[in-house]
């Protein structure tokens, strides 16, 4: 189930301190389903650092950085979030070039959404864009995804903040959703994925704001549900009625 929440543009992320410990023999679960994924995925897998939100409100998130294998244990067992508790938080931009919104498909060999299409750019917080205090610079986040995905320079993008936080409740996942502008037509936007960007998207579509309801539609389930409430909240999908 996906739920909405109002944010403040100045919404203030925070990490309180380091991963809590697991019990011994959670732990010794996380480390077997983590051994057998990275054994199951030709390319491995990287235990880099998540952000794991703890509390949300209008006004702050807090939580704390998690290794990532206790993610993929969640994933894998749904029954360890009692234990784990790991709520991934991620930003999601709402970009907007010359001819339109820009949406990305994820390439087919992703462990998350493979295929599936999406709003660009998008990706998890990482502990780089944290300072000493904790404090988590989202704005250089959402540029750092725009950057690597899409290959767009930042010094082109204007971001105009966060306007929503979208909860879903089957991944445990919290995304923040920011708009973003760009001065560049769709074909620029291609040309700049094609020369610079990374293989998370195998396809770039820039689709007119009034053409958006119709390319939903066409899409159905392959449009992530994060994607679908951001454009819900900005009005430029209708809600669905269930």
């Amino acid at each position: 189930m996906i739920t909405v929440h109002d944010l403040s543009p100045n919404v203030a992320v925070i990490a309180e301190g380091p991963a809590p410990p697991l019990p011994a023999s959670l732990e010794a679960e996380v480390a077997a389903i983590w051994e057998r994924e990275k054994a199951g995925r030709p390319d491995g897998l990287f235990d880099g650092r998540i952000f794991s939100v703890a509390a949300s409100a209008r006004e702050r998130i807090s939580g704390c950085f998690v290794p990532y294998r206790r993610l993929i244990a969640e994933r894998a067992n749904p029954k360890l979030f009692a234990g784990l508790q790991v709520r991934p938080l991620a930003v999601s931009g709402l970009l907007v070039s010359a001819d339109g919104v820009v949406f990305g498909r994820r390439a087919a060999g992703l462990t998350e959404d493979a295929g599936r299409w999406e709003l660009v750019p998008s990706g998890g917080v990482a502990p780089e864009c944290a300072d000493a205090s904790g404090r988590v610079d989202i704005r250089r986040q959402i540029l750092a995804e725009l950057a690597e995905e899409v290959g767009l320079d930042a010094n082109d993008v204007s971001v105009s903040g966060p306007f929503c936080a979208v909860e879903d409740g089957d991944s445990h996942g919290v995304d923040i959703g920011i708009a973003l502008a760009i001065p560049l037509s769709g074909n620029e936007v291609r040309a700049c994925h094609a020369r610079r960007g990374s293989l998370e998207y195998s396809e770039i579509a820039v689709v007119a704001q009034s053409a958006i309801p119709g390319f939903a539609a066409s899409l159905g389930p392959e449009l992530v549900a994060v994607s679908r409430a951001l454009l819900v909240q900005k009005g430029l999908l209708a809600p669905r009625i269930e």
